[in-house]
């Protein structure tokens, strides 16, 4: 077998299989239909890796009573780094939105950025780019069980993601 740099590693954790990456798989596989559809399957699958972490941040602010305690607003920027091969990386952002305890959402994305973008010929169908663009008043339930997360989490040593997943 050829010397490999990444294979090679010492398992620092000594840990084989790293359990984030399994909750990673479980949060994204239903998010996968249309991904034959898309442009090019990588970048379906980073779109559908943001909403699985706007929708962990959004359960977060609304499970954390005593956030408010410190703050009266919380403005959340989220979006999807883009590396293109010359003229520098680009950040396309996807939600902007002001958080207070008592009110709704209120999307700030239009004002800031103008337009959404168009994400249909990149996503290929409707469906999931809908998923992305949605706006959080728009979603009455959530995809993402923060607590099914931190559960399967915290039953094995995990990485940093993991961590700031616990409370």
């Amino acid at each position: 077998m050829p010397v490999s740099s990444v294979r090679d590693l010492v398992d620092i954790d000594n840990v084989p299989f790293d359990p984030e990456l399994q909750t990673i798989i479980d949060l994204l596989t239903p998010r996968l239909g249309g991904v034959e559809q898309s442009a090019e399957p990588i970048t379906f699958v980073t779109y559908q890796m943001y909403t699985i972490v706007r929708d962990l941040i959004e359960n977060e602010i609304r499970s954390l009573d005593d956030v408010w305690d410190w703050v009266t607003e919380v403005a959340i920027v989220g979006g999807v780094m883009i590396n293109r091969r010359s003229g520098g990386d680009f950040f396309q952002p996807l939600t902007f939105q002001l958080r207070t305890q008592e009110a709704p959402p209120e999307d700030l994305y239009e004002q800031a950025f103008g337009p959404r973008p168009d994400l249909l010929p990149i996503l290929g169908s409707q469906a999931p780019t809908q998923r992305v663009l949605e706006r959080a008043s728009e979603r009455e339930t959530r995809e993402v069980p923060l607590e099914v997360a931190r559960t399967e989490l915290s039953r094995s040593k995990a990485g940093p993601t993991a961590r700031m997943l616990r409370k």
